[in-house]
């Protein structure tokens, strides 16, 4: 079931990709969602880490660059803190569906000395503020061979 699941999300991706010029034809002025020529977001992200054996504390960085109203790309950077200690680092496809978000990001989890390939699948929703937006967001690690692991909690991002 878990190798069937994992491939459904990576052929996903790969379909996304593929249909990006089309979803990016957009005009060359686009200014990005929130206005004003932005078409880049940083964000940082606080949250927890849990697995089936243990909890612990997430820190994170995301860089998103915009390609139309309803694609971006960019990168997700993720350290876990405390009974798990992993770092993520993922390129992203972020798809935008009104104020939700969904994160497409297959990528490589360090853990200790050894390194495992991991598919990250997640959704978020994103309440804009005048010079910044929170996010409430969840995601799922999907490593091969192992246990899921679900990250949530909250993102701060600003656009430039």
């Amino acid at each position: 079931m878990y190798k069937y699941f994992c491939t459904i999300l990576i052929l996903i991706s790969i379909l996304s990709l593929s249909n990006l010029d089309t979803l990016a034809n957009t005009p060359a002025n686009y200014s990005g969602e929130g206005g004003d020529d932005a078409r880049n977001e940083i964000a940082i992200f606080l949250g927890l880490t849990t697995n089936k054996d243990a909890t612990a504390g997430t820190f994170g960085v995301d860089y998103q660059h915009t390609l139309s109203p309803l694609v971006g790309l960019g990168l997700v950077l993720d350290h876990a803190a405390g009974d798990i200690k992993s770092t993520l680092l993922a390129p992203a496809l972020f798809l935008h569906l009104l104020s939700w978000e969904v994160t497409l990001a297959p990528g490589i989890e360090f853990v200790d000395s050894e390194t495992f390939f991991v598919f990250r699948g997640g959704i978020a929703y994103e309440i804009k503020l005048p010079y910044f937006s929170i996010y409430p967001a969840i995601n799922v690690d999907f490593e091969r061979g192992g246990e899921p692991a679900l990250v949530y909690g909250f993102g701060f991002g600003m656009e430039f």
